[in-house]
């Protein structure tokens, strides 16, 4: 799961990662190598990026590795420049690296590369860099998908092994913990989801919903009994939908809009 993300927003990715952060409520962090110019400070003052006052353009990059578990870079196969010597100094240091050309994978393809790697090597804390090369397909715009989609494919992850286990002890096994309705399956996520995981679900679009089913779907599958014959949930669904049928994955992805929708009231961040 991603605890903090770390970028000095100086090229398209890495603005993308800050802005992906600062809309899923994940702590973000970063150094920048301190250049006058009212772009430099614009970025600065945005995402509240700590200002290296040193003569070596690449000491933002050092502080970035350091304070990083793992250096994500979206630029193309043959790096060049800050992206290579981050790429070195993570190596150096032991670290975790994963590097994305773009030209190999689509946006959610390198979204599930990503949250696969995380997750795989606890990356918890990822430093994102990159390029801004055309050519390569790489700028803020595309950069801005992959993260998202990386950041919601990697939120539903703790319900494959349910967190707050002080609200499993005392619950019926088997059928008898199945839920009836889709009422009390929303109920039950709320219950078990962890509240940072809540509260980036709720900064969701509609549209970025189906980013879930891989994840939360399969979780809401399985452990509702909606692949083992939960007709009474099944039912409900159907009557939410309006129809006479219903595959599994109709019903969990409902249920996944429910719940959303709800998150929407309790869990939604509010500037004020």
């Amino acid at each position: 799961m991603i605890e903090q993300i770390i970028s000095s927003g100086h090229c398209g990715p890495e603005r993308a990662a800050l802005d992906a952060a600062l809309k899923y409520g994940i702590p973000h962090a970063g150094w920048i190598h301190y250049i006058r110019s009212q772009e430099r400070d614009t970025i600065r003052d945005n995402y509240n990026l700590n200002v290296i006052p040193a003569l070596d353009p690449r000491a933002a990059i050092r502080q970035n590795v350091a304070h990083a578990d793992g250096t994500l870079i979206l630029a193309p196969a043959t790096l060049k420049g800050n992206s290579d010597y981050a790429r070195h100094l993570t190596l150096k240091r032991g670290l975790q690296l994963l590097g994305i050309d773009l030209r190999q994978y689509s946006h959610m393809e390198a979204a599930s590369l990503i949250a696969g790697w995380i997750e795989m090597h606890r990356v918890s804390r990822v430093y994102v860099t990159g390029s801004d090369d055309q050519a390569f397909g790489c700028s803020y715009r595309p950069a801005r998908k992959i993260m998202d989609a990386a950041v919601t494919l990697s939120i539903a992850k703790p319900a494959f092994s349910p967190p707050r286990q002080e609200h499993h002890e005392n619950r019926p096994q088997g059928k008898a913990s199945w839920p009836a309705t889709m009422g009390q399956a929303v109920d039950r996520l709320i219950a078990d989801l962890f509240l940072k995981d809540k509260t980036r679900i709720s900064a969701m679009e509609p549209s970025e919903l189906d980013e879930l089913h891989p994840t939360l779907g399969a979780y809401i599958k399985e452990t509702f009994g909606l692949l083992s014959g939960n007709h009474k949930l099944t039912r409900d669904c159907m009557l939410t939908l309006q129809t006479d049928a219903i595959l599994p994955d109709e019903a969990a992805a409902i249920i996944i809009k429910e719940l959303w929708k709800k998150l929407q009231v309790t869990h939604k961040l509010r500037v004020v």
